[in-house]
């Protein structure tokens, strides 16, 4: 059975293809939906008109419309480096099957080259693509302004970003400010998530970083786990400082009450693509990450386990 996933991307269209480089300007977006086969294998896409009316207001209206009747939350999904646009909604697929088909998984895909190789073009290509990610952000927020009482769904909306996608997010939200001068982010997510984040770990304590993050959501979950190879390769090779997605918050008593920190260390383990990706591959990760998208305390105590560490203001995965 296949898996559709919706996408608002900035990648150039060209020829019924998305590529690896910006349209004429970076924030300009196109929008569609994708069928991921059973084999994680996505089809040719979907594209919307590119109008505003005929684009982003009709897939926010179906998704809204699905929320309604289906009663599902939308997960959007934000990708790390090394992705094309088909392994982007390919891996949307993967977390919208690991959580049961319980979510409507929209991707943000921006253009990251598809290749290992390619780390620091990515993360140019990630802080450019904050304008853009900023834009549909925007887009969203007025949608939901002009909902009428009997057309809103009474339905949340999460936020997971994966790796260097959380760079994307940091530049989205000083973009924000930018263009509304906001003095803080919009709440608009209930559930956000930053799981192997490449970012610094210093990044949740600076305004010009992620400080103001926890405004946009009820509560910002951090997932880190410091046998990720991918991150270390960031930290030493790259010359990028410590990394949030490594050992998590430099400081993590300065962080806002909202933040909960939660240490994958002791149960991740395997393949680099396991220690990088276990928010969509490791069961007992999923199944904590299944707890924090219905909303359960930080204290869940059914089929997964946490330990509260002091010290570091933090939770451990048993």
């Amino acid at each position: 059975m296949s898996t559709k996933i919706s996408f608002v991307t900035n990648r150039r269209y060209t020829n019924g293809v998305f590529g690896n480089t910006f349209p004429n300007a970076p924030g300009d977006l196109r929008v569609g939906t994708v069928d991921v086969s059973a084999d994680g294998r996505a089809q040719k896409p979907i594209v919307f008109p590119n109008t505003a009316k005929k684009g982003s207001m009709t897939l926010f209206d179906d998704l809204r419309g699905d929320m309604k009747t289906c009663g599902r939350d939308t997960l959007i999904y934000l990708h790390g480096f090394n992705n094309d646009f088909n392994e982007s909604v390919e891996e949307g697929a993967e977390l919208a099957r690991v959580l049961g088909g319980a979510y409507n998984v929209v991707v943000f895909s921006w253009p990251s080259n598809g290749k290992t190789l390619n780390y620091y073009p990515d993360r140019h290509d990630a802080e450019m693509s904050g304008l853009g990610f900023a834009r549909g952000l925007l887009k969203f927020k007025d949608f939901i302004d002009h909902l009428s009482r009997e057309n809103a769904c009474e339905r949340k909306m999460h936020l997971v970003a994966h790796s260097m996608g959380a760079y994307v997010l940091r530049h989205a939200l000083q973009k924000m400010k930018q263009i509304e001068g906001y003095a803080a982010a919009p709440r608009l997510f209930d559930q956000v998530v930053l799981a192997a984040a490449d970012e610094d770990a210093d990044t949740l304590t600076l305004d010009h970083k992620l400080a103001n993050l926890s405004n946009l959501c009820s509560r910002l979950n951090v997932y880190f786990n410091n046998g990720d190879t991918a991150l270390v390769v960031s930290d030493r090779v790259k010359g990028n400082p410590d990394r949030l997605g490594h050992d998590g918050p430099s400081k993590p008593w300065d962080i806002t009450q909202k933040t909960v920190l939660i240490d994958t260390s002791r149960v991740v383990s395997g393949d680099l693509d396991m220690r990088h990706a276990y928010i969509r591959k490791h069961p007992k990760v999923i199944g904590d990450l299944k707890h924090v998208l219905a909303g359960h305390p930080s204290e869940c105590e059914d089929d997964t386990k946490r330990t509260y560490i002091p010290h570091a203001n933090k939770f451990v995965l048993d």
